[in-house]
């Protein structure tokens, strides 16, 4: 009996050894920081009832699996390093200046330190042997730090080249000073490891951004605004274009207050050009039936001439010249828009001229009646005419040919148009002779003369020194919302983010005169930014009170008794009363020692030995009252 307990104690021993060896592995083969996640999966289902020493020998294959996957993560790094270095070589290197002296030492240093880092990683890796781990590590860390150096290496170069381009931008010298310029007594260089992506992370790629959104900004507002000058200078020779200029003039004084710190600019930005090319087609197609109007009034005016001189009158002939003198040119003087607008006032200054010549004619002929009775009859009939229509010149801009040059681009075409005329004529005297149609029949191609401006014009633009525009800058406070977060404990508070006061820009245009206020008005009042809200989130989730562990009860009575009744039919009653009875006063005997004992760590293990212990004395007992039973019977 004694080596029974002695054999089970041995092997439950052995068991606790080998799980603890089999953990410790477990443990040591998750904190393998270059094997993947399938690897370490299916290392630790093969742990599972190994003994300490297949628990050993997996350990060592995981290592070296640990081994390989530091290689291969070092090789990825390095593709990537030869890839970034081969950018940074591309950029101009930053100006010899004491802004930059520092960073020139420590790169030279660094890119050193770097490339030898990289043939040592390439050299260890190829024995990749368990001994030399170490040593590739450090050279892999390393490389991880020479990444940094080289992102630092290409923020500076590209600051630089910003900071030239705009050297008045004091927002871009204020964020590389704080951020990015390095000091002899505090720089980089001496920062490894996590102390060096913190900066990377929390200063120089935040600062570097910012900086990159602000000359972005800046690039789309001088494209804008040169863009717009172009429009200005070329319009400007153009007919009618007074209003189309100041709506021009307009636009880019707007670009040219934009706060070039705020957000991105591009929708902005693009929105007040698309706004000028959208006034640049309306003048096109207004100018174009401008033009259409103008030409149909003026035939019509000089059909009413025509009427006046076929009188041979002198009176209805001076009427003719004062009209042709003066009418024809005075409808030229209407605009495309507004109360001298051609859509009205050039038919109603025609209207205006025939009536005029229809009361002139009809007095004319009451007076001026013949009295013979062989006058001949007023005959009406119908007369067509082809007229040429002349073509139109247009100059545009041409940046490659030298000033004062000008070549023709599109050679232009005359236009035809037919036009049919109502006439009256009284034997061979033409009454009257009035327009009833005209029709286009081909139209005319414009020529177009590109004009040379290679050499920028000195001559600054004409200003209004009493007339002048102020930009204000309003906030917009933000408003607070409350969300409620269920993972959130009741009655705490966290807040998701951040309010943000929204930017109204107004911009006035002020006439002063004599130093004094004359006018003032609104010209533009939007949104620039808008305000972004303040989310608290607030806490929903209940508190649940811990379950109270409840005493365990042990019933080895009951268990004995069921134990003890699998074979009913072949233990004798008194014997299966008398073990009972034993195994009852023996578990009682135990429950009343209350001495206190010094017990193992509850791991479930000893608990398992002794049921097993209480099950084999159970048996022998049973098996012995058997025998006994059969040999009385004998």
């Amino acid at each position: 009996m004694s080596n029974i307990l002695v054999q089970a104690q041995a092997e439950a021993s052995i068991n606790k050894i080998n799980f603890e060896a089999a953990e410790k592995v477990r443990q040591e083969i998750n904190g393998l920081e270059y094997l993947t996640k399938d690897q370490k999966i299916g290392y630790s289902t093969e742990l599972e009832d190994k003994t300490k020493t297949q628990a050993e020998q997996i350990l060592e294959r995981a290592k070296k699996d640990n081994l390989q996957g530091l290689v291969k993560t070092g090789q990825e790094l390095i593709k990537e390093l030869q890839s970034e270095l081969a950018k940074v070589e591309k950029l101009p290197e930053a100006p010899k200046t004491d802004d930059y002296n520092e960073q020139h030492g420590l790169w030279k240093e660094l890119l050193n330190l770097g490339k030898g880092q990289i043939d040592n990683f390439k050299i260890y890796s190829v024995k990749s042997e368990l001994k030399d781990f170490n040593k590739i590590e450090k050279f892999y860390k390393d490389l991880v730090d020479f990444k940094s150096h080289i992102l630092i290496e290409s923020y500076t170069r590209q600051v630089a080249k910003y900071r030239e381009k705009y050297p008045k931008n004091q927002k871009i010298v204020e964020l590389f000073n704080k951020h990015l310029k390095q000091a002899s007594n505090n720089h980089y260089g001496t920062q490894t490891g996590k102390d060096l992506q913190h900066y990377i992370n929390s200063s120089a790629t935040p600062a570097f951004q910012e900086i990159q959104q602000l000359v972005k900004n800046l690039d789309k507002q001088a494209e804008g605004i040169q863009k717009l000058e172009k429009l200005i200078a070329e319009y400007s020779q153009k007919p009618k274009t007074s209003e189309l200029i100041k709506d021009l003039q307009n636009h880019k004084d707007l670009l040219s207050i934009l706060n070039t710190e705020s957000g991105d600019l591009k929708q902005v930005v693009e929105g007040h050009i698309k706004r000028a090319e959208e006034a640049l087609a309306t003048y096109n197609k207004e100018y174009q039936m401008y033009q259409q109007v103008l030409q149909k009034g003026q035939e019509d005016i000089r059909a009413q001439i025509a009427r006046l001189r076929a009188l041979k009158n002198e009176k209805a002939i001076k009427l003719a010249d004062k009209i042709e003198k003066q009418e024809i040119s005075y409808l030229a003087t209407a605009e495309l828009s507004g109360a001298v607008g051609y859509k009205t006032f050039i038919p109603n200054n025609v209207a205006r001229i025939k009536q005029e010549v229809d009361e002139f004619i009809a007095e004319y002929e009451k007076n001026h009646r013949p009295l013979t009775p062989l006058e001949p009859a007023i005959v009406e009939s119908k007369e067509v005419e082809k007229q040429e229509i002349a073509y139109e010149t247009q100059k545009v801009s041409n940046p490659n040919l030298e000033k004062g040059k000008s070549q023709v681009k599109i050679k232009g075409q005359k236009g035809e148009k037919t036009i049919t005329y109502k006439v009256k004529k009284q034997g061979d005297k033409v009454i009257s002779r009035e327009q009833i149609s005209e029709q286009v029949t081909k139209a005319p191609v414009t020529e177009v003369v590109e004009v040379g401006t290679k050499e920028e014009s000195l001559t600054p633009p004409k200003s209004e020194p009493q007339t002048h525009r102020e930009r204000k800058e309003l906030k917009i406070p933000f408003e607070t919302k409350q969300v409620e977060n269920k993972d959130l404990p009741k009655g705490q508070t966290h807040v998701k983010q951040e309010g943000k006061a929204g930017v109204r820009t107004i911009v006035e245009e002020i006439t002063t005169k004599d130093g004094k206020v004359v006018s003032r008005k609104t010209i533009i009042d939007e949104v620039a930014t808008q305000p972004i809200a303040r989310i608290i989130e607030v806490g929903t989730k209940e508190a649940k009170l811990a379950p109270v562990p409840s005493t365990p009860e042990t019933k080895p009575q009951q268990e004995k008794n069921e134990m003890g009744t699998k074979e009913p039919e072949k233990m004798a009653p008194e014997m299966a009363q008398k073990s009972q009875k034993q195994v009852s006063a023996g578990t009682q005997k135990g429950s009343s020692d209350k001495t206190p004992k010094k017990q193992l760590p509850n791991t479930g293990e000893a608990t398992s030995i002794f049921a097993a212990l209480g099950s084999v004395l159970l048996i022998l007992v049973m098996a012995l009252a058997i025998q006994k039973k059969k040999k009385s019977e004998k």
